[in-house]
């Protein structure tokens, strides 16, 4: 909500000063995480614990952080 009402007023302020929309830029900030995990696994053969190898999970998305607007004089 911040971003769009900052870029509202962005634009209500250039209008005021005089100048025109020509693009709005997306700037995409992305986030991630990794989780490892120790699997034990317990082996049939003798019943006896042996360690599998390291699983992990991840996760990650992307989010807008911000704009970038250019714009110019109105002739």
């Amino acid at each position: 909500m911040r971003l769009a009402r900052d870029t509202e007023a962005a634009l209500d302020r250039l209008d005021i000063e005089g100048y025109e929309l020509v693009s709005i830029v997306p700037i995409i900030g992305g986030r991630w995480n990794v989780e490892k995990f120790d699997s034990r696994v317990t082996g049939t053969l003798f019943k006896t614990p042996t360690v599998a190898p390291d699983t992990a999970a991840s996760w990650g998305y992307s989010m807008t952080d911000g704009v970038m607007i250019v714009a110019r004089k109105r002739s």
